[in-house]
């Protein structure tokens, strides 16, 4: 049971960084 658990919190983690990464972009596009 902890693979599954495992690789959802990877995928979620994952999942997060990207939308930060769109977020930052965004922020930044704005700025300049």
């Amino acid at each position: 049971t902890l693979k599954p658990v495992s690789g959802y919190t990877n995928y979620n983690h994952l999942s997060v960084r990207s939308a930060a990464a769109v977020i930052l972009d965004r922020l930044l596009s704005c700025k300049i």
